[in-house]
């Protein structure tokens, strides 16, 4: 490309991601991003200077469904449970089911009862060539 004119790139993000922002690395002087679902854009100025830059670009978005990553605990939290003395048998299985039931509520509940959501990152690198 030559000096003060752009790029477009096709990126793929996750269905349903939205506020999306984005961080472009390693941007040589004069040049500016931009996305806009799926394209990205690398502007440069007249005043780049030639060369060949691998930039990185850093996406920030928000999905749909829960981030299950605070369930894998749940096992190792309740482990002390087991160890209960025998007469607790009944009251451990209440409080088992009780605390199960209060995390199942907190992951499945949403912001505003659009459903659960986490934010998740990807990156994409880019050769731009600037002759």
């Amino acid at each position: 490309m030559t000096p003060g004119s752009s790029a477009t790139y096709t990126i793929t993000l996750p269905a349903g991601a939205r506020d999306i922002t984005l961080q472009c690395l390693n941007l040589p002087a004069g040049t500016s991003c931009s996305f806009a679902n799926p394209t990205l854009t690398i502007t440069t100025s007249t005043n780049t200077p030639a060369g060949t830059y691998t930039i990185v670009v850093v996406f920030t978005y928000i999905v749909p469904g829960a981030a299950t990553t605070s369930l894998i605990f749940l096992p190792f939290l309740l482990l002390p449970l087991v160890f209960a003395r025998k007469r607790w048998a009944k009251a451990r299985i209440l409080l088992i089911v009780g605390v199960g039931l209060a995390l199942l509520t907190l992951t499945n509940a949403g912001c505003g009862g659009s459903g659960p959501t986490h934010q998740s990152t990807s990156t994409a690198a880019v050769t731009l060539v600037v002759q």
